[in-house]
């Protein structure tokens, strides 16, 4: 008998309809036993030496826009245990080489205390060398720099969550600074070593991303640096807070994260179904992230769609006008030089290579399919054609955080 899914989509419901006698198996993120809450939070400053730490009003380097982090509700918290952080503190927007925030990510990054720091309020240009020092050299022998304001700070506040990052293993911890307030040559650098297979959701270990993200921490004042970490589950409760210093609260969230996001599969799919939330649901250089998480549940020549209206566009113009040159049979520059962007481009070719990769967006075709993606304009009429009798499908929910694990993969 033939069932009915309901997927969020552009702000409401997409109902999709699946043929009888398919095997659907539902994925998603766990919830938090126990939500964290105020008195827990001021608990994990208080032992973590919060107010010891604070000999001047901080800078407080938050994420942008394309997080989840709960900043304003992190920092409605702080301003009850120590209002000065909130009423004299200066704010940086880690930005990374993602755009300026739009009033809409203010909003949603400072919430009601958005008035009060407005004044105070700083975002990262990666592209603006005069906004930045040099810091040293990195192990590709290249100058490094970070924003001024972070490396002038007597005193820094990171406020991040740790959640799967399909190349650098995880958000968080080191990410507030490299790459959220360094240079774009750097961020370059990193990125283009996602080419490398180690380079996955939630792996650490041997990942040479993560090595040289966590390399260049050595290369400022860390000892400056209080961090909280946040953990969220999947209703976005606060599953937990880590705070203290910036390796140690990192990796701290990270165990847990690893527990929360993860979700094993026993044998793969012929089709999976990717539903990606706000904010990751908004551009083309986001939905990626639910590609990378849910691509090894997909058996050898099968499907998957990730759900995502795209409504503000392709989201960065370096790798979408880098596919111009792209040789998809290399999978390199048809110039064989590594930009910005050749990371997004090298992993989705290849996985093209694999399975079927689709995106059902409001995207026009020819702009989805110009970075080797195949647009769906309707998702129902895929489905039937792609599940019979006796075939599986995975429906993915929230998958820019949902990360698909198993042996067989």
């Amino acid at each position: 008998m033939e069932r009915t899914i309901k997927l969020y989509y552009d702000g409401g419901e997409l109902v999709v309809n699946i043929p009888g006698g398919v095997t659907v198996d539902e994925f998603r993120a766990k919830t938090a036993v126990k939500p964290v809450g105020p008195e827990q939070f001021t608990g994990a400053l208080t032992r973590a030496g919060f107010r010891e730490s604070l000999t001047s009003p901080p800078l407080v380097i938050v994420n942008d826009g394309y997080r989840n982090t709960p900043t304003a509700r992190i920092l409605s918290w702080l301003n009850e245990i120590s209002p000065p952080v909130v009423s004299k503190g200066r704010f940086l927007i880690a930005t990374g080489a993602h755009s300026a925030p739009t009033g809409k990510h203010l909003m949603s990054i400072f919430g009601d205390l958005y008035e009060k720091v407005k004044s105070r309020v700083y975002w990262h240009e990666a592209s603006n060398i005069d906004s930045m020092t040099p810091v040293g050299t990195d192990s590709f022998g290249e100058t490094v720099l970070v924003n001024r304001l972070f490396a002038e700070a007597e005193r820094v506040i990171i406020i991040g969550s740790v959640e799967p990052h399909y190349f650098a293993g995880f958000t968080g911890g080191r990410k507030s600074i490299f790459p959220g307030v360094c240079d774009l040559g750097t961020i370059e650098r990193n990125h283009n070593m996602a080419d490398s297979l180690e380079a996955q959701p939630m792996k650490l270990d041997r990942n040479p991303v993560h090595e040289h993200l966590d390399s260049l921490l050595n290369l400022v004042d860390i000892a400056k640096v209080f961090s909280i970490q946040i953990v969220l589950s999947s209703d976005d409760s606060i599953a937990g807070i880590f705070c203290g210093p910036a390796r140690d609260s990192f990796h701290e969230a990270a165990t847990l994260a690893r527990d929360i996001y993860s979700c094993r599969f026993d044998h793969q799919y012929d089709l999976a179904l990717a539903e990606l939330l706000p904010p990751l649901d908004d551009n083309l250089y986001q939905v990626q992230k639910a590609l990378e998480n849910c691509q090894t549940s997909v058996r050898d020549g099968g499907t998957c769609v990730v759900v995502a209206a795209c409504r503000g566009g392709v989201g960065s113009d370096s790798f979408f006008k880098l596919a111009d040159i792209w040789d998809r049979t290399t999978n390199q520059a048809k110039d064989g030089i590594c930009r910005f962007g050749s990371h997004k481009l090298s992993r989705v070719n290849a996985m093209t290579r694999r399975i079927d990769v689709r995106l059902h967006s409001t995207l026009p075709a020819d702009r989805v399919r110009h970075v080797f993606w195949e647009p769906v304009e309707h998702l129902n009429e895929l489905i039937q054609s792609r599940l019979k009798s006796g075939s599986r499908l995975a429906v993915v929910r929230n998958a820019g955080h949902t990360v698909m694990t198993s042996h067989i993969c």
